[in-house]
């Protein structure tokens, strides 16, 4: 048997083309397209710190179906970091429940489309590192599934001592500037 194969193009059709030895041939088809399903991707970012540690920290996760198909029953599931609770996640389409994991119902997303969480949590009260990662997915067959995962992190520090600078009251002002005026006028006098 020699097998031959013809150019494979995106304009036509590639086809296998066998010759058997009594020099009959066979051809059979091969179609060649582009892979279906819908390929989620997410990404995940922080807030501006600084971040206290016991403070509230937001995160932003986007998520974005890069096509070719619509997706069905997207969900975004965040398990939380260790000593992190739940404060809030407010979803541009669908809803949350749940507070570890939270998990965000997006319902369906159109190719092209991006939807978004915002979520809030309140960090350890131990100042450190704090990474948090979320991880989408759909009822709809993902051919792409390095992207479905995200994380982000952000360092927590003890907060600084204040250093108050005492403040005077309007009529407080006003008693100590007639006090200095008084005085003033006093060693002019002398």
């Amino acid at each position: 048997i020699t097998v031959y194969s013809a150019p494979i193009t995106a304009a036509s059709v590639p086809s296998l083309i066998i010759k058997v030895s009594t020099g009959a041939f066979a051809i059979f088809g091969i179609a060649v397209g582009t892979p279906g399903g819908a390929d989620l991707a997410l990404n995940k970012t922080a807030g501006a710190g600084p971040f206290t540690a016991g403070g509230n920290v937001p995160f932003t996760i986007t998520v974005t179906n890069n096509g070719p198909a619509a997706a069905t029953a997207v969900s975004v599931s965040d398990p939380l970091p260790p000593g992190a609770t739940f404060v809030t996640a407010t979803p541009s389409q669908g809803s949350c429940s749940g507070t570890a994991p939270v998990v965000c119902s997006i319902g369906s997303m159109a190719a092209s489309a991006t939807a978004t969480i915002a979520l809030v949590l309140q960090s350890s009260t131990t100042p450190g590192s704090l990474t948090n990662t979320a991880t989408v997915s759909s009822s709809t067959f993902d051919p792409v599934t390095s992207n479905n995962t995200a994380s982000a992190t952000v360092t927590t520090t003890t907060a600084a001592a204040s250093s108050s600078i005492p403040t005077l009251s309007g009529w407080m002002l006003m008693a100590l500037i007639m006090s200095l005026g008084v005085v003033g006028a006093f060693l002019l006098k002398r």
